[in-house]
């Protein structure tokens, strides 16, 4: 799908259609690059995937907890303190910002 911008004329790749062969590589990239910015919740890391793809694909909220979940097993986030039982924001370790420069 093309669409023109001001500046240029970009391609937008329609993830719709591919949702099912995205690897998990792919959401792990995009979650370390998300925690780049700030901590994050699970929840805040999706609207922020689902921003940098400009509505195109949403993760499922069980994909983004299994990344986060290996991630921290590997030490590159780490979960940061908070009063909110429901809210769990995570932080990029330097290991993390290590392997994502890598």
């Amino acid at each position: 799908m093309r669409r023109k911008t001001k500046r240029t004329e970009e391609v937008v790749i329609d993830l719709r259609k591919h949702v099912a062969t995205v690897r998990n590589g792919f959401v792990r990239y995009f979650v370390l690059k998300a925690l780049t910015e700030k901590p994050m919740s699970g929840s805040q890391i999706i609207v922020k995937i689902e921003e940098k793809t400009r509505g195109a694909w949403k993760p499922t909220f069980s994909s983004v907890c299994g990344v986060l979940s290996r991630l921290r097993q590997d030490d590159y986030i780490v979960e940061m303190p908070t009063e909110d039982a429901y809210l769990k924001p995570y932080s990029l370790t330097e290991e993390g910002e290590n392997f994502l420069k890598s």
